[in-house]
């Protein structure tokens, strides 16, 4: 009878780990929570990444390089993403304050490796390229996130 005790214990216990760390393994990403929001202004985004418990920081920077019209909706975006201090930068794309888009920066970029200062090891990850829906005229923004609940504000660009 103890045993038989011991073995639904155990069972208990390895649902629960398996329940916890499903839990953890789907968590929302720092972009994953602020693209609910929408955030016209650089006020408005403090203001939701404060509500997500995000912290603003100056080590996240970054640039768009260009903006070239693809077709009537759509504008592919190129440009850079670093954090200063730590790991790899996603950028979230804000058109008329509403998310359309996130991208992972993960592509070369010797010169700003250069022009920064950074480890050479940060190379690969500054790069980002994505496709984000946006009309003509549109106001097009983006806001770099890091991994650990930081971001920093980036340009604000009139799509083309």
């Amino acid at each position: 009878m103890k045993s038989k005790f011991l073995i639904i214990i155990a069972g208990l216990v390895v649902i629960a780990v398996v329940f916890f760390t499903v839990l953890w393994l789907i968590a929302p990403t720092p972009a994953e929570l602020l693209a609910n929001y929408v955030m016209p202004d650089d006020t408005s985004v403090r203001a939701a990444a404060a509500h997500e418990g995000l912290s603003e920081s100056p080590d996240l920077k970054g640039i768009i390089d260009s903006a070239t019209r693809k077709d009537a909706s759509t504008v592919t975006l190129s440009g850079w993403a670093a954090d200063l201090s730590r790991s790899r930068v996603t950028v979230l794309v804000l058109v008329d304050g509403k998310s359309v888009m996130n991208a992972q920066a993960s592509g070369p970029r010797p010169d700003v490796v250069q022009a920064l200062g950074l480890p050479a090891s940060s190379a690969p990850d500054l790069l980002f390229n994505a496709d984000a829906l946006c009309s003509k005229g549109a106001t097009l923004r983006l806001v770099y996130m890091s991994e650990d609940k930081r971001f920093g504000l980036g340009p604000s660009i009139t799509c083309p």
